[in-house]
């Protein structure tokens, strides 16, 4: 069973491993370069875990995924959301979504935001599934996301949002 909660300092030096393992899943994809990609190094995440942005999944009591949130205006943005490849498809991003929405729901949110790329069959119809729709005109503090992506190389992106 897929349990989520907050992060704490004990599960930060699991984090970069898990996110490195989650992109072994872009391998074969119009995006395989993310499976060697540089991943955020565990120094990064202490203030975040702080500041309660930093949500985990542990199936079984083994730590197997986690989601990185800011607020922003009236909308909870997703920054990241990893999984390990090992334990995808059994739940553990739905369940994270959710705890994030539900997160969201309680700060007054009015959505959940993210980006993602829109030519890998896993990224896009998986949050459209979900609920999320593409955000034909981005706000402007979502066009910076694309920009700032776009111009670390993720191409082929959009945004996206969840009503709550």
């Amino acid at each position: 069973m897929i349990r989520v909660r907050l992060a704490t300092a004990a599960d930060i030096p699991f984090l970069p491993d898990i996110e490195y393992a989650a992109a072994q899943a872009f391998v074969g994809t119009p995006q395989a370069w993310c499976a060697d990609a540089a991943v955020m190094a565990a120094e990064e995440y202490p203030p975040l875990v702080e500041d309660d942005d930093v949500w985990v999944a542990e199936d079984e009591g083994v730590l197997c995924g986690f989601a990185v949130t800011e607020i922003e205006g009236d909308y909870i943005h997703i920054w990241e959301l990893a999984v390990h490849i090992d334990h995808q498809r059994k739940g553990a991003g739905r369940t994270l979504i959710a705890a994030v929405a539900e997160a969201g729901r309680n700060a007054g949110c009015a959505a959940v935001t993210l980006s993602t790329f829109t030519n890998v069959d896993f990224n896009l119809p998986y949050y459209q599934a979900l609920g999320f729709e593409a955000v034909a005109t981005p706000s402007a503090w979502l066009a910076e996301i694309l920009a700032n992506e776009a111009a670390d190389g993720f191409t082929d992106r959009c945004a996206m949002r969840l009503p709550l």
